[in-house]
């Protein structure tokens, strides 16, 4: 926050700094050359760091909303039945910590369900079969694997 104070602190100083020639009788600026191109570029890191800071603060804000829905209870949580068709890659992360699955529906739906619990992703991982996934939003909840019925045939 005190980026923004700094950046309207050197607005204001340029402001005045243009200005008091104007107003004055006196023809001269107050600040040099060299003071006016360090006050603006000062502005400009105060600028650039607030931007930043602010994006780092909805960056947490989306983590802790994520981790929110992923805690959910089941009953509140929407229930598909499914199997994951891909592991997205560990750089192509939506969310920092979360893995990505692609998941079909047996509606044929498709959907990017995300979990950073460890049991829910070794589960989706070595699951052979479908699935049951609740989820919120697109953060799964939980997964239960659905038993497939062996035929006569195979006994």
């Amino acid at each position: 926050m005190y980026h923004l104070i700094v950046l309207i602190l050197c607005i204001g100083m340029t402001i005045i700094n243009y200005c008091y020639p104007i107003v004055s009788d006196n023809a001269n600026p107050i600040f040099s050359d060299n003071v006016r191109i360090s006050i603006i570029i000062v502005g400009i890191i105060a600028y650039l760091r607030y931007i930043y800071e602010k994006n780092a603060q909805k960056a947490n804000l989306l983590l802790e909303r994520a981790k929110d829905l992923e805690n959910k209870e089941k009953a509140e949580a929407t229930v598909g039945v499914g199997t994951c068709i891909c592991v997205f890659q560990e750089g192509y992360q939506m969310i920092p910590g979360f893995y990505d699955f692609l998941i079909k529906f047996e509606d044929d739906s498709e959907l990017i369900l995300s979990s950073s619990k460890a049991e829910v992703t070794n589960k989706i991982i070595t699951a052979k079969g479908k699935m049951l996934f609740y989820y919120v939003d697109r953060f799964i909840v939980d997964v239960e694997e659905i038993p497939t019925e062996i035929s006569s045939e195979d006994k």
